[in-house]
């Protein structure tokens, strides 16, 4: 696959997968219909990109030094191909995280961390909460996922209707590529997800 070719798919995915953001705040601080308006979260400061190490092989496909983004379910076993892993990426000690993809019902959570943040501080924790959002919608939906060997058509996971309301990806499509950094005018930091399926 040559270099373009991947970027175009890249931006493809992005746009037709941008995040949508929710409001109000607690430990789960809130869950609430998702729509994206980033003017709720205030300024952008800054973007922290996740690139990580290519395998031969994918450096042989793409020409390239470096891969775009890292598989959320699988982040922990990948964690240490991330270019620059462990810099202080945020120097915040408290965030919110905006989790709203593929979700029906946002949720925003509080991350807290007395050194700041590294890429993998925040990778590590955004896996650890998509992997209890999947395992809280799973507990509590009445419709089911349908196993992957069971779907007809297009691969897509089906809608369920458990707290979240996940529609459309398994946790093992989704692939962060971006964070997005928002101040507001009281000084509270919130992080948006960039996330290809």
């Amino acid at each position: 696959m040559n270099i373009v070719f991947r970027l175009l798919i890249i931006v493809g995915l992005i746009y037709s997968c941008t995040p949508k953001p929710a409001e109000n705040q607690e430990k789960i601080i809130s869950e609430k219909e998702s729509s994206f308006n980033p003017t709720n979260y205030g300024k952008p400061i800054s973007t922290i990109s996740i690139l990580s190490y290519p395998t031969a092989e994918e450096a042989k496909d793409s020409g390239s030094e470096a891969i775009v983004g890292i598989s959320i379910n699988d982040a922990d076993k990948f964690i240490h191909n991330i270019i620059d892993a462990d810099e202080i990426v945020l120097n915040d000690k408290k965030v919110q995280l905006i989790i709203d993809y593929p979700l029906k019902k946002s949720v925003i959570y509080k991350l807290e961390n007395d050194k700041g943040f590294s890429r993998k501080d925040l990778i590590l924790a955004i896996q650890e909460k998509y992997k209890e959002i999947y395992k809280i919608e799973e507990e509590t939906a009445k419709i089911k996922t349908i196993p992957v060997n069971n779907r007809e058509g297009l691969l897509n996971r089906n809608e369920t209707d458990g707290k979240f309301g996940i529609w459309g990806h398994d946790l093992s499509d989704l692939y962060l590529t971006d964070i997005e950094v928002y101040k507001d005018y009281k000084g509270l930091v919130s992080l948006v997800l960039y996330i290809e399926s």
